[in-house]
Parts: structure tokens; sequence; C-alpha cells
């Protein structure tokens, strides 16, 4: 008995630890910034390179020295994605190498890419060789997060004077623009997850998600998340009418009290027009159909054509660009990385790249819609559209680690659920 109680605390104490690691992209925190950060020449070993690399490594020799087999079926598919994985990113290695561009910053930008989607599959890898309860890591992440949205509020409040409405939330993990997008995507999977709590704490996380996602100012976290909690509210049978009519009148006169309570809070919510974003997307796809046969089919290689890094590694040199952020090619002002995951593949890594990477994530939003497993087409339906708002996948490490995970973990591990149950009856027993 009492071993049956240790094992199932370590199992426990691992799903803890696992769900934990839903905050890895605010790991990178000025002081370890400063401490784990290596340059040689332009090539920069940064704090999350270190972190994915170490726990890349941790569970890699886990998986080859842990006895137990897991799910054999979900081993195999995802080993057959990791290789489609290594045969892509080898390509874009080779083809990287052979162009005329600074290999310092191209290696740099290549693990940025890449690693997040090795620590994705080993980490999933990890959970179904342990046999661990995917949706008990899922519950606890998810609470981690929602608790780290409310230490980041009263951070800010404290020690940045922070006010909502006038201010945008300060974080590590891609500022606050990632961070909105990242809440917006575990909203989602909140939603997916939500029999996983009682009613009322869905509700509690759900509000500290939309509150952390006003407060970011990103409008494309603020819509999806304010539109699926209000189409998610009305659906919910366990909710009564009149409740819902209640409800929807006290806060539709909350926000209509002097003015519009949410605009003051969000401003940017009704600022619709895309901008510089728009604009620099029109002039990159110009400058696109004046590529070469070559470079439109294979690209011009990672940080050949866009200088993110650069301009991410000086900022003393943000002065040359202009107006912060945006460079001049050929006459046409460009942003110094697209905000937009694919318009980005498609001028580094090419048009055949591109769609492959387009086909993979396309592949599992039509595989769980078609299935009607429509809590996983939500999710990776939101992943693929916020990735047209911001380069995620290949600006910032820390939160495309958790990104990936997330992806692997929901819309890809699908283990059979009468193991779960069997192990949650496990859980109940050994408590009473």
């Amino acid at each position: 008995m009492v071993m049956r109680i240790w094992k199932w605390s370590k199992q426990y104490f691992l799903e803890i630890i696992l769900g934990f690691l839903f905050l890895i992209p605010f790991f990178a925190i000025g002081p370890l910034r400063s401490i784990f950060s290596y340059t040689i020449r332009d090539f920069q070993f940064d704090i999350n390179l270190v972190l994915l690399f170490v726990l890349i490594l941790f569970f890699a020799l886990s998986l080859a020295l842990i006895k137990k087999e897991g799910d054999k079926l979900i081993t195999r598919k995802l080993f057959i994605v990791l290789s489609i994985k290594v045969i892509f990113d080898l390509s874009i290695l080779f083809s990287g190498i052979s162009k005329n561009i600074n290999l310092g910053y191209f290696f740099t930008q290549y693990l940025w890419f890449i690693l997040p989607g090795y620590y994705g599959l080993l980490y999933v890898l990890f959970i179904n060789k342990l046999q661990l309860d995917h949706e008990q890591i899922i519950k606890i992440g998810l609470v981690f997060f929602a608790g780290y949205i409310i230490f980041n509020i009263v951070i800010n409040v404290a020690f940045y004077d922070f006010i909502f409405g006038a201010d945008r939330l300060i974080s590590p993990g891609g500022g606050p623009v990632i961070f909105g997008y990242s809440i917006a995507l575990l909203f989602t999977v909140l939603v997916a997850y939500d029999y996983l709590f009682k009613k009322l704490t869905f509700y509690l996380l759900a509000v500290i998600y939309l509150v952390g996602s006003l407060a970011t100012g990103s409008r494309a976290s603020m819509i999806p998340v304010l539109v699926i909690f209000a189409v998610y509210f009305f659906v919910d049978k366990k909710i009564q009418p009149l409740t819902k009519l209640v409800i929807v009148l006290v806060a539709f006169s909350a926000l209509m009290l002097q003015g519009s309570l949410l605009l003051r809070i969000a401003p940017r919510l009704t600022k619709l027009a895309t901008g510089s974003r728009g604009v620099s997307a029109v002039n990159t796809l110009r400058v696109y159909g004046n590529y070469s046969l070559i470079d439109k089919l294979s690209g011009r290689g990672l940080t050949g054509f866009f200088p993110y890094q650069q301009w991410n590694r000086f900022p003393e040199l943000r002065r040359e660009f202009t107006h912060y952020n945006r460079f001049l090619y050929n006459g046409e002002y460009l942003l110094v990385q697209p905000h937009n995951s694919f318009l980005m593949a498609l001028m580094e890594l090419g048009l055949l790249r591109t769609i492959l990477l387009i086909c993979f994530f396309g592949y599992f939003f039509i595989k769980n819609l078609i299935g009607k497993d429509y809590r996983r087409a939500l999710f990776t339906g939101v992943f693929i559209v916020l990735n047209l708002f911001d380069s995620i996948i290949f600006v910032s490490p820390g939160s495309s680690a958790l990104w990936m995970s997330m992806f692997f973990l929901v819309a890809v591990y699908k283990p059979q659920r009468v193991n779960v149950q069997v192990n949650k009856q496990l859980k109940f027993q050994l408590q009473l």
C-alpha cells in the first residue's frame, strides 16, 4: 500500500512539474538573461535556448532510459512526426548555409525555429511513455498560467504604474502582443477542457484570462477571447436562461455607464485597421513577386530577408530603422518581422516549405473537424489564425515552446479514454 501511494505521489509530482512548464515563456527574466546568455561573434545562445536544450536533453535521456512503453500507437505516430520534422529542418539547414547570409544570425534564428518543435514532441512523448494523466497536466498548467496573469498584473501595477486603458502589460515571452496571443491560445485550451473544472472554477479562470487579454491590449487576443467567452456563456446549458438574462443586463448596464467601460479599459479593441502590418504585408508580397524562381521556391534563408535578429540584438541601432521597427527595401517599407508566421516562412523558407508548414497544421485542424472533435478543432483553428497576426513560431522561442507543446498535447495527442479513466479511478481509491 505504501509503495502504491509513493508511486502515485511521484506521478502526481511529475504532472505538477509538467504543468508548471506552461510558464516556460516567462522564465527568461532579466537577471537570468544576463547570466545564461552567451554571444560568439554574431551567434547568440540566450537563456531561452539554454533552457530548451536542457529540457530536450532531459526528455531525450528519460525516453531512452525509462523501460515503460506507453501507448505504442501514439509513440509510433509521434515518431513519424519527429522524422518528418528532422527532414524538414535539415532541408532548412542545408538551404540556409548555401545562401549568402550572416551565419551567426542564421544559426540563432534556426535554433529559435526548430528547438520549440522538438521540445513539444519530446514533452508529449515523455507524458505518453510514463502514462501520465495528460488532462491533469493541462488542468494544473491552466491554473499556473492564470496565477501568472494575476502575478504579472500585480507587478505591472506595483512597479510600472500600469493603468488599464492607458498601458499594456510588460512581460517576458515576447512582450504584451505575444503574451496576449498566448493568453488567447490557453483560453481555447481552457474552453476545450472545461469539464476538468467545477463550473464556478471554470468561470473564475475564464474571467482571469479575459482580464489578462484586455490588459495586454492585443486585438488578436481580445477579440477571440471575448467572442469565444460570449458564445460559450450563451450555449452553457447549466446556466438558467433567467440567470443569463440578469447577468447580460447587469454587464450591459456596467459597460454603458459613463460611456463604454469596455472601450475605456481596452481602447484598442475598436481600432481594427491593420495599419503598418497590412501595408507591410502587401509590400512584402510585392517584393516576393520580384524574387527569382529559385528564391520563390526555397526562400532567402532564415534572416536572409528580414533583419529581425539585428534589430532585436542591438537596440541602439533601432534609430537606423524607419519608424523604429520598419526598414526600407528597394523602395518598399517593411516591418523587421512581418507579424505573420506564414509570410515569414514564405520569404525566408520559400513556397515549398511554406506549403508543407500550412499542410501540417491544417491536417490536424481538418482531421479534428471531420472527426467531430470540435474542441480540438477550435484550438487548432485559433493556433493557425493567431500565427497570421504574428511570427510567433519564429521570433519568440520561449512562447513558441509553449505553443508547440500545446499543439502536440491538444491537437495531436489522443490517448485512449479507458486508460485515463482507470488512472483516475486509481487516484480516487488511493485518496480513500
